[in-house]
């Protein structure tokens, strides 16, 4: 009985040996059916023989790496492995890098389509403080060595905090990124996939599978399971991006994750404050402002890699870098994040004319963004499906801005019925069309959740500065107004730091505009607090 039951084993451990993982051995049981009939010794025999001899040859190096030459030649699946070889198999990393290798490369292609992704494809290292947000350690070049320490834990919490615009979800781009790299530039000793959520999740771990069976485009082997096994052994590495722009509901059950049962171990958060965990071993990062001495090096290094150094002198290069400071110290409040210095080269980059020099640049940092909008909306008359007017452009963009400002001033995502709804309410006609270009243009990210049509301003400080400039439009000369809207300002709830960008862009306007629309003068008393706060805008 021995020898009949073993004999089948070995043949296939020897010459098959990937046969012994799979569901039903044939041979082996048949054998197995032929004891169950011989008597009981034979019967049980038989039973021990099963219980003890076949999962110990299943559990054999030898049978794992066999199974998983065939199912990188797509000989097996997932789906044909007996269950409890299939429960220890997802235990093993060398398992879960062939799952993961046979999809990177889509996962990088649908990662190149995402607008969010996308358009914070050019990362030029900056300095970003480790640990605490005064003291800690400063990375001058963050680069992915810089972060393996961090990603070599077994569970890795790491947090971008920062104001808008400082920088903080082109750095969560960049270590997605360099997670998916190949060595010796990847972030940890394995390659992982990055799902980003950018949206509200009520539970995060479904919204992750979701999301990456969106990127992969099938759910094929992609059931609980497995996606608890990639998530356990960090193979998908989780950003949360925007997370302080939430609703509340979100924000709560993103700091309550580790208060239970999780297995995700690779999570990065962007937000303009530090998340409440709790006491849980987690790792912050803040990004920091981009001083004088790293300015024009900044300027270059971003020229170089739009392939258009030689286009401007080191002395234009200067000029650029003099001509930023000059409209942050004419706003007063503002600094100098990554998202101002880009929007700025990029305005002189498309004003740049044939004998070599630009035309006139920005003079304040309002109109940095409101060139912006310009620059991105075609110039082609001819083409009026391609085009629409610069007034019916600003105005609509206004509406928007104050859309997903909503009464928190704080930007977050909108439906795309409402956004109609108020521009019609606005009288703005062919609300729809200006919705649509926006979105063309790159200023508004599109997404469906549940079947609706959910927009988000590709950069949250354009929603805020577009609604400053929108209430300093309106406001005018009329001194009351501006004062009771600096008390409503004050009674809010999330005064001052969750208001923190709008505040800070409401002073910038302010100043800019003080003298050429006549502005009262007014004082804002947020201007005396917090001086010095590493978080400030």
């Amino acid at each position: 009985m021995l020898a009949l039951y073993l004999g089948p084993v070995l043949i296939l451990f020897w010459f098959a040996p990937a046969r012994l993982a799979l569901a039903g051995t044939g041979t082996l049981d048949a054998v197995g059916s032929a004891a169950a009939e011989a008597g009981t010794w034979s019967k049980a025999i038989s039973a021990v023989l099963r219980q003890l001899t076949l999962p110990w040859f299943k559990r054999r190096p030898r049978v794992r790496r066999a199974w998983l030459t065939a199912y990188r030649k797509r000989e097996t699946r997932f789906n044909e492995l007996a269950k409890d070889v299939r429960e220890k198999f997802l235990k093993e990393d060398d398992v879960l890098d062939a799952w993961l290798a046979e999809r990177l490369s889509a996962a990088r292609e649908a990662l190149s389509h995402l607008q969010l992704y996308r358009t914070r494809a050019t990362y030029i290292p900056f300095p970003v403080r480790i640990g605490d947000a005064s003291t800690g350690e400063t990375i001058d070049q963050p680069n992915p060595a810089a972060f393996r320490s961090v990603f070599e834990r077994e569970r890795v919490i790491l947090s971008i905090v920062g104001g808008g615009g400082s920088g903080k979800t082109t750095l969560a781009c960049a270590l997605a990124r360099w997670a998916m790299a190949d060595p010796p530039g990847r972030l940890m000793a394995h390659a992982s996939i990055p799902v980003i959520i950018a949206e509200e999740t009520k539970d995060l771990l479904p919204s992750v599978g979701a999301g990456l069976a969106r990127m992969l485009g099938s759910s094929e082997e992609l059931d609980t399971a497995v996606l608890h096994a990639l998530l356990r052994r960090k193979r998908v590495l989780v950003i949360v991006d925007a997370l302080s722009e939430r609703t509340t509901e979100t924000q709560q059950k993103i700091h309550e994750l580790y208060g239970a049962e999780t297995s995700i171990n690779a999570l990065i958060l962007t937000a303009r404050r530090e998340p409440q965990l709790g006491p849980i071993l987690h790792t912050e990062a803040y990004p920091q402002p981009i001083l004088l001495n790293l300015l024009v090096p900044f300027i270059m290094e971003y020229l170089k890699r739009q392939q258009l150094a030689t286009k401007f002198e080191p002395r234009q290069q200067l000029d650029l870098a003099q001509g930023i400071l000059q409209i942050v110290e004419r706003g007063g409040g503002a600094t100098v994040t990554p998202l101002l210095v880009t929007l700025f080269v990029d305005t002189a980059i498309a004003r740049l004319g044939p004998d070599g020099q630009h035309q006139a640049l920005p003079v304040d940092v309002p109109e940095v963004y409101l060139d912006y909008l310009d620059r991105l909306n075609p110039a082609d008359e001819s083409s009026p499906s391609n085009r629409v007017g610069r007034e019916a452009m600003l105005k609509a963009a206004f509406v928007l801005a104050q859309t997903s400002l909503g009464a928190d001033l704080v930007p977050t995502d909108f439906r795309r019925e409402f956004a109609e709804q108020q521009l019609v309410s606005e009288g703005i006609a062919q609300g729809s069309v200006l919705v649509d270009r926006l979105i063309a243009n790159g200023v508004l990210d599109e997404t469906e959740i549940a079947g609706l049509s959910i927009l988000r301003f590709q950069f949250d400080p354009v929603a805020e500065y577009l609604g400053a400039i929108s209430q300093c439009r309106s406001l005018g000369t009329d001194g009351a107004r501006w004062i009771a809207m600096i008390t409503q300002l004050i009674d809010m709830k999330s005064y001052p730091d969750g208001i923190r960008g709008y505040l800070n862009a409401l002073v910038v306007c302010y100043k800019s505009y003080k003298f050429p629309l006549k502005l009262p003068d007014v004082h804002f008393p947020w201007l005396e607090m917090d001086e010095g706060d590493p978080l400030a805008d």
